[in-house]
């Protein structure tokens, strides 16, 4: 895009006197209306600006972001089925202005640590960093960024831009501690030289099927297929998986999206997306199923695995999945799936589920606070039951969006900054 097509654009917008596109779609309520007045002028820096004041991953969010579930599913002229292409927007305007985050406040003897950084710690870190504070992210792996880093594939959020993000929050003066594994007793140390501490680990273990032969060479969980193929692809600091034949992934959410697609890359013959409810219950934003369709990814809906074939050395070969209908609504508004009794069998060479993360219980059981299946429960001001640690992202809230995290990081941060006054 450029700034002729972002001002025109930017010119359809209808300046709502009630913007559902902040109020309703946008989380992190980015006042859309505002940016696109300023680029309505050409004024990069100042729409920029704009959006810097509610969100502290605009950049990110921009690329990442179910916008049309989000604030372009909320613009009004999205009702004759052409709304703003609020994300295209706000991503030319990240690209394209050099103003960056100000500090605005003065807590300078404020000292807090932050484990992780991925959308939810980078948040709180930017938001203590802007009103003062000295604050130290420690991350155990080679490149900041959590979930933006290694979760996700370098073609949803180019990893030059994720650069560029990162060292406008070091600019700002976070100091981001990489290769630093912290464990539960090192985060106790910590707390004996910081004012505070903020646990932002996100959900570190991919979730499992309770199946036999579920440790069959051959079967991978998502999250770590996804941090291997990132990290090589991105950074080149890791041997790529191979693949050969058919790849099946369990799951239709984003990350089973990126995986087909990246099974692709690794060199699978054909790649199935397997999933017990249909295209409609997917969680899976339309536009990461449209995309996948256009790379040949197909889709086999209703199924549900029931049995993980292997010859005589655990090796897979096949997997067995019952077919599915669709009953009444469940607890997540999506129709719920039931059993036939009816089974298929399917040739698979390898098998990635992609069903979810939970949290990495050695690590959280050992902080001495009060946890709910793994998850830190915290009290309204987002405090655990230590009254100096505070807890945000999807170790939380469990598995929510970039930008739920962000908003969350920051919550946390301004809770932390009221503690001090």
């Amino acid at each position: 895009m450029k700034l002729e097509e972002a001002i025109k654009e930017a010119n359809r917008c209808l300046s709502c006197k009630k913007p559902f596109c902040s109020i309703k779609g946008c989380p992190a309520h980015n006042n859309i209306c505002e940016m696109n007045k300023a680029l309505k002028d050409g004024n990069i820096d100042l729409a920029k600006k704009v959006m810097y004041e509610n969100s502290n991953a605009s950049l990110p969010c921009s690329v990442v972001c179910d916008s049309y579930r989000q604030c372009m599913g909320s613009c009004v002229l999205g009702i004759k089925g052409n709304p703003i292409r609020i994300n295209e927007l706000e991503e030319f305007v990240n690209k394209n202005s050099n103003y960056t985050f100000e500090k605005n406040g003065n807590n300078s003897n404020l000292k807090v640590f932050i484990v992780g950084s991925g959308p939810a710690g980078l948040s709180c870190a930017i938001e203590l960093c802007k009103n003062g504070a000295t604050v130290d992210v420690y991350e155990s792996e080679a490149h900041a960024g959590g979930l933006l880093a290694y979760g996700i594939p370098g073609y949803r959020l180019n990893k030059n831009d994720l650069d560029k993000y990162i060292s406008e929050i070091k600019a700002l003066g976070v100091n981001i501690i990489l290769n630093q594994k912290v464990n539960a007793s090192r985060v106790n140390e910590l707390l004996d030289e910081y004012d505070y501490g903020v646990i932002a680990c996100g959900l570190q273990k991919g979730k499992s099927l309770r199946l036999d032969n579920i440790n069959a060479l051959g079967v991978y969980d998502a999250l770590s297929f996804i941090h291997n193929m990132n990290d090589g692809l991105n950074y080149n600091e890791k041997s790529l998986i191979k693949l050969n034949g058919i790849t099946h992934v369990i799951g239709a959410g984003n990350s089973a999206m990126d995986a087909a697609r990246l099974a692709k890359i690794a060199g699978s013959s054909e790649v199935y997306i397997t999933y017990r409810r249909s295209l409609e219950e997917s969680p899976a934003s339309k536009k990461e199923i449209a995309e996948a369709l256009e790379e040949g990814i197909k889709f086999n809906f209703l199924h549900n695995p029931s049995k993980i074939i292997t010859d005589d050395n655990n090796k897979l070969i096949a997997i067995e999945c019952e077919e599915m209908e669709l009953g009444l609504p469940d607890e997540s508004g999506r129709r719920a799936p039931i059993g036939t009794n009816r089974f298929s069998e399917y040739k698979c060479d390898n098998l990635i589920l992609a069903i979810g993360q939970g949290a990495d219980k050695d690590f959280v059981s050992g902080l001495g606070i009060d946890l709910d299946y793994g998850y830190i429960v915290c009290d309204e001001n987002l405090k655990t039951s230590n009254p100096r640690l505070f807890a945000c992202g999807d170790i939380e809230l469990g598995a929510s969006t970039v930008v739920q995290s962000m908003v969350h990081g920051k919550n946390v941060a301004l809770n932390i900054l009221k503690e001090e006054k």
